[in-house]
């Protein structure tokens, strides 16, 4: 395309809450920003989930346009960025040695798709914890297993439920009701894929 466009709507995109717009093709000509080849700009937005970060995003693109010698819109842009995010859901795992209660909600907004996510292993020390049944009540297509310690240190334990999640396909797992005190292994290999959803009370 032409170099020497002039970019209009800058200040509009900008205004619009939690949208940012970095310049890098861009030369400033007195008081009027021009494409000067490349990828030009690119627009980021923030929202409370990734949806409404892309919806603010694509608002602020709408704003801009760039501009040729005849006064002609010359801007072209991509749309296919975070489609593939949004479509993907996250795959779930879930730890719990109790009913699993808090792990009602969780499987309601997967439902109904408040959460853009799927429940696809749920794992127990407890072979009777009823959070078991929650697990097999959502299919054949979801993991549910039972991992005995007997006989097991708290790291090879904890490496065998490793062993089940990561064999589900689990990117995320949640800690529901999980009567145990988790190993440095499982801590260091699930680091910022971990939540303690419902916090248990563990002896000393």
């Amino acid at each position: 395309y032409p170099k020497g466009m002039a970019i209009t709507g800058l200040p509009e995109a900008n205004a619009i809450s939690g949208v940012k717009v970095y310049h890098a093709g861009t030369k400033l000509d007195g008081d009027v920003s021009r494409c000067s080849g490349g990828r030009v700009l690119a627009v980021t937005g923030m929202g409370s989930d990734l949806k409404e970060a892309l919806a603010a995003s694509y608002k602020a693109v709408g704003k801009l346009d760039f501009v040729g010698e005849g006064d002609e819109s010359l801007m072209h842009n991509g749309t296919d960025i975070a489609k593939g995010a949004i479509n993907k859901k996250l795959r779930l795992g879930v730890l719990g040695s109790t009913r699993g209660t808090a792990l009602i909600p969780v499987i309601e907004a997967c439902a109904n798709g408040s959460l853009n996510a799927e429940i696809v292993a749920v794992v127990s020390n407890k072979s009777t914890a009823p959070i078991l049944e929650k697990g097999k009540a959502l299919g054949v297509t979801v993991t549910t297993k039972f991992v005995s310690s007997k006989g097991l240190s708290r790291e090879e334990f904890d490496a065998e439920c490793t062993s089940v999640l990561v064999g589900a396909g689990v990117e995320y797992v949640l800690l529901v009701g999980y009567m145990r005190i988790l190993s440095k292994p499982f801590c260091d290999f699930w680091a910022g894929r971990c939540i303690n959803v419902h916090p248990s009370l563990l002896p000393k």
